[in-house]
């Protein structure tokens, strides 16, 4: 049993020396038995998830984390959870698997909530899991420990006393095996944040005293650093430093959500990059590809992007928020190569955002449509389906449905069966504009006059709440209806008249001289950024009071971002400025536009943010 306890030591503990320089020669050349999964299974027996529900819940986090994480390409990773009571450890295999064991998933939950176990366990695979995209298996392992063993005493002993015989070597090799920890600390850590684990939660909070995770693991298993592994205190500092990165660089990402809602998506794509860069989430690839997509809608003929009403859906948070320290066939049948360019991208960011997390509905309804306008309608009715499943209730994907089922005429007719599908999306009450208008497009393609002159005009009483795409599409079709003879759109609470006073005016230019920046924003936080490629420079100022942002682009006051307690709530705002020109439906909530330059974030009837932006 020693011998066994200490080829274990020696492989996943990664102690140098001589021993281990043998041993990682040997294996260079040949596979030995502890290489394999089946040497743990047959050693120590597999522990039931049936019976065991802490197991159970560690496979269904590393199912999770799997999906966001970097892959190596010769396997699929598996876990095999191990009945090793006594011994806490997890390590890394050739045969990729990740082999973890019982004790490991005991102490992960000790002394902690479900919320904090999940975010341990969670971090445990992923750094486990960044090994294994690197092919790294012959260095030290992660939370190791030989607690509860009756020879590791001895053991480590042994192992202590042989650290201090290295040579010139072994400390080069000591030097490259701590940083592939911290390597896969900091990835291990990214992906069980991006898998939506509450990770701040393994910082500990140093003010209250409260330890960090990886002091509270060297207290439960009794055991000292050994020095292939940086300590306790210094893992979570570098992880307290990742974390502050993601938190500052939050702006890039919510920047590039108010300037896709008013239409620039071409600056929203930098700031969505820039982002993607810390927190490569769901989320911003959701985003990236629907920025793609409305760039392709307009490099197409406006007829085709303008058809139907596709509604897209644009995610204003990202996971990363809640971290904290502590048949129609169109007339133009083609696509212009821009277009297609475009489409193609957004579907590859999009497929990557499915791909992260099955069960994000956001890419699956923004991917169904990007395969619409490049006419592959069978996968776009395979992603249409599993949304459906998903979320049968909801208008939009019943709406994007039918127009799937409409296109989809290869083998039958559906148009009758997407149109009874509109007609009980439009007799709900407050049905959306968009099933309006489809239905009332397919009635007029179908030579349906009579009914599709009602539906036209029906629709034309709801006029404001239309897009512009669509409002000229309806203007075609009624084009004496008192709606199409006026001017356009324009509401009464327009930026000029707004009930909150902006810290600094839209348009003001930082450059006119050098002290302006500071002037107005000398308490304020700093987030410079500066992007050739696009020849786009500026900062990002945020007050630490209020959360009021102010975005500088190229020299100017480009937007600003109210909030903070002195926004009134949204009665006060319905008051004062009535109904909102559109509502937009998002992710967090809705987003109410009141003209071209100014828009509100609502949340669960609160008042979030107030955007107000330099026109284009």
């Amino acid at each position: 049993m020693k011998s066994t306890l200490l080829l274990l030591a020696l492989t996943v503990l990664g102690f140098g020396s001589d021993a281990l320089a043998a041993a990682s020669d040997t294996r260079t050349q040949a596979l030995t038995p502890g290489d394999h999964v089946q040497y743990y299974v047959e050693l120590y027996g597999l522990a039931d998830p049936k019976q065991e529900p802490a197991v159970a819940r560690a496979h269904a986090i590393f199912e999770q984390v799997r999906s966001v994480a970097d892959r190596n390409r010769k396997y699929l990773s598996q876990l095999r959870i191990v009945n090793s009571l006594r011994d806490p450890w997890a390590i890394a295999l050739p045969d990729g698997f990740i082999v973890l064991s019982r004790g490991a998933v005991d102490i992960a939950y000790r002394q902690a909530t479900p919320t904090e176990g999940d975010a341990r366990i969670a971090f445990i695979l992923g750094h486990e899991l960044a090994h294994l995209a690197k092919d790294d298996y012959w260095h030290s392992q992660v939370y190791q420990a030989l607690a509860g063993d009756p020879e590791g005493g001895s053991l480590r002993s042994l192992l202590e006393n042989s650290a201090d015989v290295r040579g010139a070597d072994e400390q080069r090799r000591l030097a490259e095996t701590q940083q592939k920890e911290w390597a896969a600390d900091d990835q291990g850590f990214l992906y069980a944040a991006l898998a939506g684990y509450a990770v701040d939660t393994l910082l500990g909070a140093p003010q209250t005293g409260q330890p960090d995770f990886f002091n509270h693991w060297m207290t439960q298993t009794q055991t000292r650093v050994d020095r292939s592994h940086p300590t306790p205190d210094d893992r979570a500092l570098a992880l307290r430093t990742r974390l502050r990165s993601v938190q500052d660089a939050l702006d890039f990402f919510h920047y590039g959500v108010r300037l896709a809602h008013f239409g620039r998506h071409q600056d929203a794509l930098y700031f969505y990059r820039a982002f993607q860069q810390h927190f490569p989430s769901r989320e911003v690839l959701n985003n990236l590809g629907l920025s793609d997509l409305q760039l392709a809608r307009a490099a197409m003929d406006p007829e085709r992007a303008s058809h139907f009403c596709l509604p897209t859906v644009l995610d204003t948070e990202t996971r990363a928020s809640r971290l904290a320290m502590r048949r129609g066939e169109p007339a133009d049948e083609g696509l212009s190569p821009i277009a297609r360019e475009y489409l193609e991208q957004a579907v590859a960011a999009l497929k990557q955002a499915v791909e992260m997390d099955r069960e994000y509905l956001p890419a699956r309804l923004n991917l169904t449509i990007a395969y619409l306008y490049l006419d592959e309608i069978y996968q776009a009715r395979a992603m249409i389906e599993d949304a459906r499943k998903q979320a049968p209730q909801r208008e939009d994907v019943n709406l994007i449905r039918a127009i799937v089922l409409y296109r989809d005429g290869l083998s039958t007719d559906m148009w009758s069966y997407a149109l009874k599908e509109l007609d009980t999306l439009t007799a709900r009450p407050n049905a959306g504009v968009c099933s309006l208008f489809n239905r009332a497009q397919i009635l007029d393609e179908r030579d349906r006059s009579g009914q599709a002159l009602a539906a036209w005009s029906a629709l034309a009483e709801r006029a404001a709440e239309l897009a512009p795409p669509q409002r000229r599409v309806l203007c075609k079709r009624l084009p004496d209806h008192a709606v199409c003879q006026t001017q356009p759109i324009k509401h009464p609470c327009q930026e000029d008249t707004l009930p909150w006073a902006l810290p600094v005016a839209i348009g003001t230019d930082l450059l006119e001289q050098s002290s302006s920046a500071k002037r107005y924003f000398a308490d304020w936080w700093d987030l410079p950024f500066d992007w050739e490629q696009r020849g786009m420079n500026g900062h990002v100022y945020r007050d630490p009071s209020s959360g009021t942002t102010v975005l500088n682009l190229d020299g100017y006051v480009e937007m600003v971002t109210l909030r903070g307690p002195a926004l009134d709530d949204v009665a006060r705002l319905q008051a004062r400025c009535g109904t909102p020109l559109a509502k937009q439906v998002v992710t967090g909530g809705e987003i109410w536009s009141y003209g071209p330059r100014w828009a509100a974030w609502v949340q669960a009837g609160h008042l979030h943010e107030i955007w107000v932006a330099h026109p284009e």
